[in-house]
């Protein structure tokens, strides 16, 4: 049946695809093999199937990302839960856009180590700042490296929220400066 149904997809306009997408996207039982070619297919009809579709195993979801268009990684990243393998995948596509989708996901789980380079990003990208302080897997390990580089409202969000020492964020800084200066003496 699965395979008559695939051959048949092949052969159906686009208006039949969709429509075939919206009806599937949300069975559960519906065959594994067609919905990974209608997660596969132009986004028009792809998107309810990545934004729905339990039938979708990581695999196929990260094959997606990775090989399909930023539409179709938009619409991974809305999914209703996302495993921290895909969350993964969608932050090594390296877009910006595609990585603030994921953030403000509360269903995208984030293992530790994503959670750490989309930190690093956030050096730069000012506008992960505020998304990834809400998020509930930020330890205050990696919110203390935040510290340094964000905005006073934030720091004081990040004080409150991890009761970090302040005198041991001095004392950091201080030796950071100290640090620099040494360096600028010894070059000089």
């Amino acid at each position: 049946m699965t395979d008559i149904l695939s051959r048949l997809i092949k052969e159906v306009e686009v208006s039949g695809r969709r429509k075939l997408a919206l009806r599937l996207a949300e069975v559960e039982g519906a065959p594994h093999a067609l919905m990974v070619e209608l997660a596969n297919d132009e986004i028009e009809i792809a998107a309810p199937v990545l934004k729905r579709s339990k039938v979708l195993k990581d695999i196929d979801l990260i094959e997606v990302v990775r090989n399909k268009t930023l539409e179709h990684q938009l619409a991974i990243a809305l999914r209703e839960t996302i495993s921290a393998p895909v969350t993964e995948a969608l932050v090594k596509t390296g877009n910006s856009e595609v990585v603030e989708t994921v953030l403000k996901n509360q269903g995208a789980a984030f293992s530790r180590d994503t959670l750490a380079v989309v930190v690093e990003q956030s050096r730069d990208r000012r506008n992960y700042q505020e998304l990834v302080l809400k998020r509930s897997e930020l330890g205050p390990e990696l919110a203390k490296r935040m510290y340094w580089w964000v905005s006073a409202a934030l720091r004081t969000a990040i004080l409150e929220r991890y009761e970090i020492d302040t005198d041991s964020l001095d004392e950091a800084m201080e030796d950071a400066v100290g640090e620099t200066l040494e360096e600028d003496d010894a070059r000089a």
